[in-house]
């Protein structure tokens, strides 16, 4: 197709499924990818709880066994309870008042006097060394222990105290409860006797009858406490702590034991403000984000009147590495899913749409007017019945129409010239025989008025047939002359022919013009060959005249000698060939006649019934058969035209140009033209004997190569059935001292000549094969005379032929 198509209907298709494939799949990797980011995001959300949830219930545990414990051992340890009870009876000599003043006293000037001067008692005692006992089964969790006894004085320490006098103390005084007793834990404090941040376990001191003797003081270090717990749960990759309901840090826990900045404010607003509904991802103030978990500690420990939390915090980053890695290669399967999907949408496409590239190319064929291509589509579908249909379609089409283009070929391959007219007289089709004649090109004459073809003398014609010619219908076998580009007037027979359509409008006007110049010259070239075939039979005829007087004279002096019977046989021999010669002429001048009778009677109806078939096989309803009718006629007039042709090449006198030529050269030509007839019929071989002198005669190339060409073919043709050799040789003869001949020899071993046809062979219209016109050995006969030179036959049945071409050898003395 001529037209140029803006996308293939498998790009289309090809785009339409590559787009739904990659849309279905970008819609299945986004729910796969947010689900399993989502699971994710849970999974480690999970985690960071899971964590938090531990170190909480760790902490409470660890918490509640450390008050278990040190109850126990506050109520059932003997040394602790002796030291109390032994410091609860140095106060019985002094009344209650008394004993509080002096233990004022002794705390008032505590730090300067009396510590130095109590430390002994206090701190190295045996009651100590159990307390020190003590503080380091617990693994320095323990960072201070004290015994007071039940008024609240020092009884045992481990280390200096930053007061004497604890029952004005709160804890003191929740321990103690009244002489109730009761296990206490502090809120976070900094404790100055230990220089450390922490709470205390208050526990009451008992007797063997559960009377609370005295209080005992635990100061738990919470940085080592925490520490040993959160290390146990959390690595590198997580920050942890334990902070207040209010957002308050009271303990974190990291790889560089700092606070994430501004973490804890994000972590107060999702868990505390939003009650655990907020974000379970919070970002610091350095942009890192974390995945939260937090547990609420079962028992407020830490500060008066709020809950406290455990919190983990889990790098983002680090846990989304793993989604990240999934993430690409999740990538990487859908981008190579897609390739593959689409170039197997493009290759299914490419198969479901060939059957219409198929049709698509069969289409542009009937276009063109091909109809005898049917299709072939095996696909068991709707296709292969659409194939079945469109090859019914082709069939009905083939048997009924007949191709623009057929026409059109016909119409610029014509050897006379045609051109159709509108209604007023515009050319708007010529063919290629009318350009060459007129000598326009064809689209000079498209659009060109069609009076302006004829001379002035003639144009009266054309304007009686333009106005009448479309109500007559025709104008046959006029003659008329063409006026040329070049101003030349040629001379033609015209005729017309009214172009209807297929509602029977006239719409033009076909007319057709055969030339009328080959014909005349050739019309010349006869008489003039006539007139000197005249005047030949005049010369002939006079020596015929005197060769007779001198045989009469020469019979009358030589009649009793043998020399004169040799002489009056030559003579006679001679008088026959000039009898044989003279009658040769005769028939030359009579053959002569009819050709020019013949051309010129039968070239008018030739031309008539040539231009009738054209106009037949241009009729667009014509039946097959009339079509095929129309060309056989045609065929023939075209072989009736090629005899006349014959007939007058063979009965006019031609121009001949005579140059040196060299024969073996001339022969190798010809054979070389001869080879591949020979190579087709495959049985016969050539060989091929050329003179290694030059054998230079004078003459024409053309119509020689005629001769030996003829004469070649001739011998191959009565070789066609069995086979056989043709031979061809040159060479030089002396014919006397004054005359030589170059010779060539062209035998065959084919089916030879009866005596009968060797005497006729030369003769025209004599020929022994199913076709041909029988003038092509006259011709040659013409062309060897012309020459001056001689041809000669020898052939005997069943053996072959042997022509023998003499010419004047130019070379020669």
């Amino acid at each position: 197709m001529n037209v140029q198509l803006r996308s293939k209907v498998s790009w289309k298709l090809t785009g339409l499924v590559s787009a739904v494939v990659v849309f279905f799949i970008s819609v299945v990797v986004v729910i796969i990818y947010k689900d399993y980011r989502d699971f994710f995001y849970r999974e480690a959300a999970s985690r960071a709880d899971a964590r938090a949830r531990f170190v909480s219930e760790r902490l409470t545990d660890d918490i509640k066994d450390m008050e278990l414990y040190l109850s126990f051992v506050a109520s059932h340890n003997q040394a602790i309870r002796k030291a109390a009870e032994v410091s609860n009876a140095e106060l019985a000599g002094l009344s209650k008042d008394e004993n509080l003043r002096r233990m004022k006293d002794i705390d008032m000037d505590w730090a300067v006097n009396g510590w130095p001067r109590l430390k002994d008692n206090l701190l190295n005692n045996n009651t100590s060394d159990v307390l020190r006992d003590i503080q380091k089964s617990k693994g320095a969790i323990l960072s201070e222990i004290f015994i007071t006894n039940e008024a609240g004085a020092l009884v045992a320490v481990t280390n200096k105290t930053s007061d004497y006098f604890q029952a004005d103390e709160e804890w003191w005084q929740k321990g103690y409860n009244n002489g109730l007793g009761a296990v206490y834990v502090t809120p976070m404090e900094w404790d100055e006797s230990s220089n450390s941040y922490g709470f205390s376990i208050v526990c009451p001191v008992v007797d063997a009858e559960a009377k609370v003797i005295g209080v005992m003081k635990f100061v738990v270090d919470e940085k080592i406490l925490f520490t040993d717990i959160f290390e146990v749960f959390f690595s590198n990759e997580w920050r942890a702590g334990i902070m207040s309901q209010t957002g308050s840090s009271i303990f974190t826990f990291n790889v560089d034991n700092e606070e994430p900045k501004g973490i804890l404010k994000s972590i107060f607003d999702n868990a505390m403000l939003k009650k655990g509904h907020g974000s379970r991802i919070v970002r610091d103030v350095d942009g890192k984000y974390y995945f939260l978990g937090f547990s609420k500690l079962k028992k407020s420990f830490f500060i008066v009147g709020e809950d406290s939390y455990v919190y983990s915090l889990l790098d983002a980053y680090r846990v989304l590495e793993v989604l990240r890695k999934t993430t690409t290669k999740l990538s990487i399967i859908w981008i190579v899913t897609v390739v593959f999907l689409c170039l197997a949408a493009f290759y299914i496409a490419e198969k479901v749409v060939s059957p219409l590239l198929i049709f698509q190319n069969s289409f542009g064929q009937v276009n063109k007017g091909i109809f005898d291509r049917p299709i072939a589509i095996n696909t068991g579908d709707e296709f292969e019945g659409m194939a079945l249909e469109f090859n019914k379609m082709l069939e009905n089409l083939r048997v009924s129409t007949v191709s623009k283009d057929y026409f059109n070929q016909i119409i610029q391959n014509m050897s006379d010239v045609l051109f159709v007219v509108d209604p007023q007289g515009v050319i708007n089709l010529v063919n290629k025989r009318a350009c060459a004649l007129l000598g326009y090109d064809e689209k000079e004459l498209k659009g060109k008025e069609a009076i302006q073809l004829f001379s002035k003398k003639d144009r009266y014609i054309v304007s009686w047939g333009l106005k009448g010619l479309i109500e007559e219908g025709a104008l046959k076998n006029k003659k008329v002359h063409f006026l040329a580009k070049s101003g030349k007037e040629i001379e033609v027979y015209l005729g017309t022919r009214l172009l209807r359509d297929m509602e029977n409008s006239m719409v033009g006007l076909v007319c057709m013009a055969a030339d009328l110049t080959d014909i005349n010259k050739l019309l010349d070239d006869l008489k003039r060959s006539a007139d000197e075939a005249s005047k030949h039979k005049l010369e002939l005829e006079k020596a015929l005249k005197e060769q007779m007087e001198a045989r009469d004279v020469m019979l009358s002096i030589l009649e009793d000698t043998d020399e004169s019977k040799k002489v009056l046989e030559s003579a006679l021999r001679k008088l026959k060939e000039m009898q044989d010669e003279l009658l040769q002429a005769e028939k030359m001048i009579s053959l002569g006649q009819i050709a020019a009778g013949v051309a010129h009677e039968i070239n008018n109806p030739l031309f008539v019934i040539s231009g009738e078939a054209e106009m037949l096989s241009m009729e667009p309803d014509s039946l097959p058969s009339a079509v095929e009718s129309v060309k056989i006629i045609r065929e023939q007039v075209g072989r009736i035209g090629e005899i006349i042709k014959r007939l007058l090449e063979f009965s006019r006198k031609k121009d001949t140009k005579f140059v040196p030529l060299d024969i073996n050269i001339l022969v190798d030509k010809v054979v070389e033209l001869l080879k591949y007839q020979a190579k087709l019929l495959g049985h016969i071989e050539i060989d091929k004997k050329i003179s290694e002198e030059k054998l230079i005669v004078d003459g024409d190339q053309n119509q020689l190569q005629e001769v030996f060409l003829n004469l070649m073919i001739n011998a191959v043709q009565a070789m066609e059935e069995k086979g056989g050799i043709l031979t061809i040789r040159t060479f030089s003869e002396i014919i006397n001292p004054e005359r030589s001949a170059v010779v060539i020899e062209i035998s065959d071993t084919g089916i030879g000549m009866n005596e009968d046809t060797k005497k006729r062979i030369f003769d025209p219209f004599f020929t022994t094969k199913k076709t041909g016109t029988g003038l092509g050995l006259s011709v040659c006969f013409g062309i060897v005379e012309n020459h001056g030179g001689s041809i000669d036959v020898d052939s005997r049945l069943g053996v072959g032929t042997t022509f023998t071409v003499k010419l004047p050898f130019i070379n020669k003395p």
